[in-house]
């Protein structure tokens, strides 16, 4: 089943309380490569399935082919209901939730809903007035907070976003075809730093054995 797909499956859990980011804190804000904004439709194999639209961009560091964040606009077919869920990188830290500000208006609060081996995932219902603002905007920032403490800032670029909402949904073949790529890199990441830690400790072990 593709990524997108299982973010609307992901079981929600509201057992964390909301703590505002602490003002004036140091903070990061990574250099990413964003992908462009893409939509794909999908629907179930059931005969009454519902059909659902997932328009979404992800960050990654030029180094690795794992996304550190990723906004995805959730839409059913009768388009009565959006969410925008956000998704960091494991390892944040969970009470403080995340926030959201388009370009410089009011940010927004909201919990993580669960966290899966992709990352802690956060809900926003999407209004008419946000909806706008992700389609008039220039940026959306998504802040959380490290397991230091300190606010990470992600600033993901809007410009493309209005064109791939408004056109025709890409092929899913190509995104599962990408996604199966991006599964066989993350698992070369994941050979390549297991070996890097077994030389390591093999190195730290000669070492002492000639102390």
């Amino acid at each position: 089943m593709c990524r997108f797909a299982l973010f609307i499956s992901a079981t929600v859990l509201y057992a964390l309380l909301f703590t505002p980011l602490a003002p004036g804190a140091e903070t990061e804000q990574p250099v990413l490569i964003y992908s462009s904004w893409t939509k794909f439709c999908l629907k179930g194999q059931e005969a009454d399935a519902e059909q659902f639209c997932y328009t979404g961009t992800e960050g990654r560091m030029e180094a690795s082919a794992r996304p550190l964040v990723s906004a995805i606009l959730i839409e059913p077919e009768d388009q009565r209901k959006r969410v925008l869920r956000i998704t960091v990188l494991l390892g944040v830290r969970l009470e403080p939730g995340t926030r959201l500000i388009v370009d410089r208006k009011e940010p927004m609060a909201s919990p993580y809903l669960v966290c899966d081996p992709n990352g802690c995932m956060a809900d926003y219902e999407v209004s008419p007035d946000l909806f706008a603002q992700l389609k008039q905007g220039k940026t959306l920032t998504v802040q959380a907070v490290n397991s230091a403490g300190r606010p990470i800032n992600f600033t993901l670029p809007l410009d493309q976003f209005a064109k791939a909402y408004d056109g025709p949904p890409a092929d899913a073949k190509i995104f599962e075809n990408q996604r199966q790529l991006r599964d066989k890199l993350f698992e070369d990441e994941r050979y390549e730093r297991q070996l890097r830690d077994r030389l390591r400790w093999k190195r730290t072990s000669m070492l002492e054995n000639f102390r």
